[in-house]
């Protein structure tokens, strides 16, 4: 290597006699003098940082008090060696891969320098290797240049393999028949199908003397990217009806057989039917409406009950071809004639038309607003639909059980016209009781980060840091559980965040979810899956939350708030949370750069604009003091974010004494009868307030409670997306835990959407649009408890 200075440089002001007099030192050591230098060879054989220095009369480029001046030149001498290498796919049994190499610390590889590939039943050599895995396991793969560190990379192997299949409709319904000139989709269920391409094979299965069992299909499928699922769309064709029918019969039972594309010995094999499904499609050329429900518009799920304020669907499968007009008419369940026969009532203001589609479906829409009492009536009916043709001839009759299409109505919103929209995914959430005083338990429950989460949950994380048994002075374990979830939970307390949630596959193991991110081992230690974990409330999530901590292998080791963090990051490091340096992971571990917070010493980040900023590929360790730090600030952060709003709600004193000439007080009488006393002036806290006294058959007055209300935009039913709804400027997006809702967003035109997990359309966002009309929302103690004279309500 050679460094010099040009004779009479402007930029340096030297003279040529100048420069001849420059000292040159190599790490500290004097090489020699002049404008130039030639550093030898031999001089650079060890790999490490280097410092070339210029200098008239001082060296300071080394030593104690060294600068790094322009006539310094630092540089490094490193032996080439593999940095990165990818996989052409996700490794899986029987199928062929190809490692390659991504990147070298020199682009290109000297004569003497080879790459080296160690895997298990593998030792090859070259820039790309295939590998074929045998067995499903996890297994390392290194590869290096010659005898360097290289790169180790932890490989799971996968089974891929199809399991179920069955025939649908379009909307993703069941079916077992069809008519020719119709369209299907088959449908195949598996395990770790996700971009595979699968060869199908559709044929019928004669009986004697046709038993020759044709393929009237065949084509290629690919497994979708975020489900084990693959489906293809089958027409029905002629050119399918030759293969398959005979001269004695136009109908056929077609089946399926499939198998994976590009693995060993991989069969064509017959498909296993999903479980109560047919095993075959029926299709011939009969016109029929064989099944209906009244349900969503996609025709999965079945609305029972409904309500006056929903809209229902009524969806039949049939085998009439595309474009055949038909009638759908409501029926409500009478009263039998004394003969037995029915006698049930057409709703004609619900009749509706409509036309067969090319999957053979039908779909009309019920508008139970629609029906003539909708606003007075306040009983539970029952209806179902009839199916008619053009020509009014009985296609299908809803009354018959056998085609699941009753529905009973109950009239729930009439009486509490906003229950339809607060936790309207499904409310589920622990009573909250008063002391005797009036004062509102939920006051004791005083821990870092509790306005993130309701009282229920914060009672039940002081019980668990009992069973820890632990200091329980001032709640500081719960404290340090607190702040060990909103550290994990990235300050959310969501039973369903992490990258387990986005494309929830239970074979991905190292996919995280919920309060303490639980992982595919860590959940399975317990007996519980992700999808299941995720599916709880932040609440019923707890509970595992202390099943985790109590497992045996945690005795003795959960000592301190450090221990309790480390059993859920890195649960073999539990038993050194008491050593200060020890090294939980370091660099080359995934854990150390998505763990920004940890990296606290000043070479593992840079301050621009006065904010931290992280660079790639910076060489550190992520020590057990580096935690504790970063625990502590957390907790410290967390001390502005305690509760102050309780969840009692209502302010009930001891002794029940507030004067009715104050508060508007509702009187409820033993016989039923309900009055509604408002008086001319109402005092400024009692406004949004409302008292209840109820009578008993003495006629003694019994002062029940003291409950709070405000006004809301009546809402309608909520509509289901999969994204956040964006129509509206969000005035408000909070993360809640009521029931299965766990997150609430309230937009500028009064319309709320909430996010959480619906039983039978899984995770979900629910709009509920504001109406014209103002509506009072009141909210009523969780229990009441009261018990005087014989009187009990609760």
């Amino acid at each position: 290597m050679r460094y010099g200075f040009l004779p009479d440089d402007p930029d340096y002001n030297i003279t040529t006699e100048e420069s001849a007099e420059i000292k040159w030192n190599l790490d500290g050591i004097l090489l020699g003098t002049g404008n130039s230098i030639t550093i030898p060879g031999n001089k650079l054989m060890a790999t490490k940082k280097y410092v070339i220095e210029a200098y008239s009369k001082t060296a300071n480029a080394t030593g104690k008090g060294a600068k790094n001046e322009e006539d310094d030149w630092h540089f490094e001498v490193k032996n080439n060696d593999v940095l990165s290498f990818s996989l052409s796919g996700n490794p899986k049994v029987g199928k062929p891969i190809t490692a390659t190499v991504d990147k070298m610390v020199f682009a290109d590889l000297l004569p003497n320098e080879t790459i080296h590939w160690t895997a298990p039943l593998l030792k090859s050599t070259g820039k790309s290797v295939k590998m074929t895995p045998k067995i499903a396991a996890k297994f390392n793969v290194t590869c290096k240049i010659n005898s360097e560190t290289g790169v180790l990379k932890d490989i799971d192997v996968l089974v891929a393999k199809i399991t179920k299949g069955f025939w649908n409709d379009f909307g993703g319904s069941e079916i077992s028949k069809a008519s020719w000139g119709q369209k299907v989709d088959f449908c195949l269920q598996g395990e770790n199908l996700e971009g595979e391409e699968i060869e199908l094979h559709i044929y019928d299965d004669d009986t004697k003397p046709f038993d020759d069992d044709d393929f009237g299909y065949s084509g290629k499928m690919i497994g979708s990217k975020d489900k084990n699922y693959a489906s293809k769309r089958i027409d029905l064709n002629p050119a399918i009806a030759d293969k398959t029918t005979n001269y004695l019969s136009s109908e056929v039972k077609l089946y399926g057989k499939a198998k994976l594309v590009g693995f060993e010995n991989s069969e064509l094999k017959d498909i296993t039917p999903l479980e109560k499904t047919s095993k075959y499609l029926t299709v011939n050329n009969k016109e029929e409406v064989y099944r209906a429900i009244i349900g969503d518009k996609d025709g999965r799920h079945r609305h029972n009950p409904v309500d006056y304020d929903m809209i229902s669907f009524v969806y039949a499968n049939t085998t009439y071809p595309k474009g055949t007009k038909m009638i759908v008419k409501i029926f409500e369940v009478k009263e039998l004639r004394k003969d037995a026969t029915p006698f049930d009532k057409e709703c004609e203001e619900l009749e509706s038309t409509g036309t067969v589609a090319e999957d053979g479906t039908l779909v009309t829409e019920v508008n139970w607003g629609k029906l003539k009492d909708a606003k007075q009536n306040k009983k539970t009916k029952t209806y179902y639909p009839e199916i008619f043709d053009s020509k009014d001839n009985l296609l299908l009759d809803g009354s018959d059980s056998n085609t699941l299409c009753t529905v009973p109505l109950i009239p729930q919103s009439i009486l509490a016209k906003d229950v339809s929209y607060v936790g309207a995914v499904t409310a589920d959430s622990e009573d909250v009781q008063l002391q005797s005083n009036g004062e509102c338990v939920c006051k004791q429950y005083d821990l870092v980060w509790g306005n993130k989460v309701n009282c229920a949950f914060r009672k039940k994380v002081i019980e668990i840091s009992k069973k820890l048994q632990l200091p329980q002075e001032k709640n500081e374990v719960a404290n340090w559980l607190m702040t060990v979830m909103a550290l994990e939970s990235n300050y959310t307390f969501s039973p369903k965040i992490g990258t387990f949630g986005d494309k929830p596959d239970e074979t991905k193991r190292f996919r995280y979810v919920g309060l303490i991110q639980f992982g595919g081992d860590a959940a399975s230690d317990i007996g519980i899956t992700r999808t299941d974990l995720m599916a709880l409330t932040a609440e019923k999530q707890l509970d595992y939350v202390e099943k985790y901590y109590l497992q045996k292998k945690f005795d003795k080791l959960l000592v301190s708030r450090t221990a309790l963090y480390l059993a859920v990051n890195y649960p073999n490091s539990t038993i050194h949370a008491a050593e200060k340096d020890y090294v939980v992971y370091n660099s080359s571990k995934a854990a150390y750069d998505s763990n920004d917070l940890f990296k606290k010493e000043k070479h593992e980040y840079k301050i621009v604009n006065g904010k931290k900023v992280y660079p790639d590929e910076v060489e550190g360790s992520t020590y057990v003091w580096e935690m504790e730090q970063a625990l502590e600030e957390i907790g410290n952060a967390g001390k502005s974010k305690k509760a102050t709003e309780f969840e009692c709600g209502i302010n009930v004193s001891s002794n029940g004494e507030t004067n009715a000439n104050d508060i508007t007080t509702y009187h409820i009488y033993s016989d039923g009868k309900i009055e509604k006393h408002i008086p001319k002036l109402i005092k400024e806290e009692y406004k949004k307030k409302y008292k209840y006294v109820y009578h008993d058959t003495q006629n003694v007055e019994h002062k029940i409670c003291i409950a709070e209300w405000h006004t809301t935009k009546e809402k309608g039913v909520g509509q289901v997306y999969k994204i956040k709804p964006t129509h509206s400027k969000v005035i408000s997006d909070n993360i809640v835990s009521e029931g299965n809702t766990s997150r609430r967003v309230k937009y500028e035109n009064g319309d709320v959407a909430e996010y959480g997990s619906h039983p039978k359309k899984g995770i979900i966002w629910l709009l509920y649009k504001a109406g014209k009309n103002d509506v009072e929302l009141l909210r009523m103690p969780n229990s009441l408890n009261y018990k005087k004279d014989n009187i009990y309500i609760s």
